[in-house]
């Protein structure tokens, strides 16, 4: 009777040790399930992250491309007009020897009056460069480190 009882608390004993390790098994599942998922949202969040932060390089780039073809337009109309303007100087000056003083003051005044004009643009022009400066600054401040 004594083996009875003996086997009945080792049987009891086992089945109970079975029973807890099985329960810290689901724990221990739900945990490891739980972390895995945990990653996978992480994962998932840096992904979207970085091909946010590629679309705004390849955005900032192609900006980049538009402005520098602008840029370069713009540059060769001013150096034709400007090529334009010296040469129209260089016929002033080789006519100027055979002019009467009122032709020669109209010129003058005329080339007054460009003069002005030009300094007036290039002050436009160095107002622009210092504002672009300004938005490059805050490009770089505002980047990711």
């Amino acid at each position: 009777m004594i083996y009875t009882h003996l086997i009945a608390a080792l049987l009891a004993a086992v089945l109970s040790s079975i029973g807890t390790w099985t329960i810290q098994s689901w724990r221990y599942d739900a945990k490891e399930l739980e972390r895995a998922e945990l990653q996978i949202a992480l994962d998932r969040e840096s992904r979207t992250l970085e091909r946010k932060r590629s679309q705004n390089v390849i955005d900032a780039q192609n900006s980049a491309r538009v402005r520098d073809v602008a840029l370069r337009r713009d540059s060769d109309a001013a150096r034709l007009e400007s090529d334009g303007l010296r040469d129209d100087l260089a016929a002033i000056r080789r006519q100027l020897p055979g002019l009467a003083d009122d032709a020669v003051r109209r010129y003058a005044d005329a080339a007054s009056v460009v003069f002005s004009d030009c300094s007036r643009k290039y002050q436009e022009v160095a107002g622009a460069a210092s504002g672009h400066a300004s938005d490059v600054k805050t490009l770089e401040d505002a980047w990711p480190k």
